[in-house]
């Protein structure tokens, strides 16, 4: 079989690879954009991390129309929705990720960020920087509230970790089968509910302040190229999703950049002057 991967992928991994498949032949994508086989007779394609890094991504995106030959399409992402992933399953393609891959080092990078704000470790940066010493109150994780947008692999992980703290974990997803870590679970529809108790058991301001235009864009699979208003507390947290050919084709039309540009503009603008503080 033969391999379409990055130059990376074939000398960090190529002798495993070689171990499990002791036929296959690569052609590599190399650091200067060029490939050293003939790509259209690639019967596989590995789309790496190390491609999004080095910006080299596109390359591979750019030939995929052209793999006749190709009978499997692995990549690294979690996310398959891309109307061009869908595409190469109507051609017979498999296509398969690495979902899961990295939720344990990015769970870890949450509850890291997660204490670096509780415990203000930046402040303490700053005396060690400037030779001072000077006391920095911080505060506990213990008791208090996190909310998960979405409980998959990532999610779920975070969840765990946060059980030693004795935190409260809220999750938000559609399906609603429980889970082990998960304290509340709640539908999409309950999003504002959970972002509310959070923000209110962090010592925020958690008060519906009902700032919203009706120029948001909120897409998805099951609103596609819907425009919908806000109903975040007190917070402009709007999102994109492109996750079919109708937000594909909304993307692109003329409309598009004046609508999504002008409703942030607008939110942030009517936001501060009711709230210039």
């Amino acid at each position: 079989m033969k391999v379409l991967v990055s130059d990376v992928v074939a000398q960090q991994f190529g002798g495993r690879m070689r171990a499990v498949a002791p036929g296959v032949e690569f052609i590599r994508l190399l650091d200067d954009r060029t490939f050293d086989g003939e790509v259209t007779a690639a019967e596989a394609v590995c789309f790496s991390s190390d491609l999004f890094q080095r910006n080299l991504y596109l390359e591979i995106m750019g030939q995929l129309p052209n793999l006749a030959a190709m009978r499997w399409f692995h990549a690294f992402v979690a996310g398959l929705d891309h109307p061009i992933f869908r595409s190469m399953a109507e051609r017979g393609v498999v296509v398969t990720n690495s979902a899961g891959y990295n939720a344990v080092p990015i769970a870890q990078y949450v509850l890291a960020m997660m204490l670096r704000h509780a415990k203000r470790i930046p402040e303490w940066e700053a005396a060690q920087r400037e030779k001072a010493w000077r006391r920095v109150d911080s505060d506990e994780l213990t008791g208090r509230t996190v909310a998960l947008i979405g409980v998959g692999n990532i999610g779920r992980e975070v969840a765990r970790l946060a059980r030693p703290f004795d935190m409260r974990v809220i999750g938000v997803r559609r399906s609603q089968s429980p889970e082990r870590d998960v304290d509340l679970l709640l539908p999409p529809q309950r999003l504002h509910e959970a972002l509310g108790e959070a923000y209110a058991k962090a010592g925020y301001d958690a008060v519906d302040r009902g700032i919203g235009i009706e120029d948001h864009v909120v897409t998805g699979p099951e609103r596609p190229g819907e425009l919908v208003p806000s109903e975040m507390p007190g917070a402009v947290i709007e999102g994109l999703f492109l996750s079919n050919e109708e937000d594909a084709t909304f993307i692109e039309s003329e409309i598009a950049d004046e609508t999504i540009v002008g409703a942030y503009e607008q939110a942030i603008t009517r936001y501060f002057s009711v709230y210039p503080g």
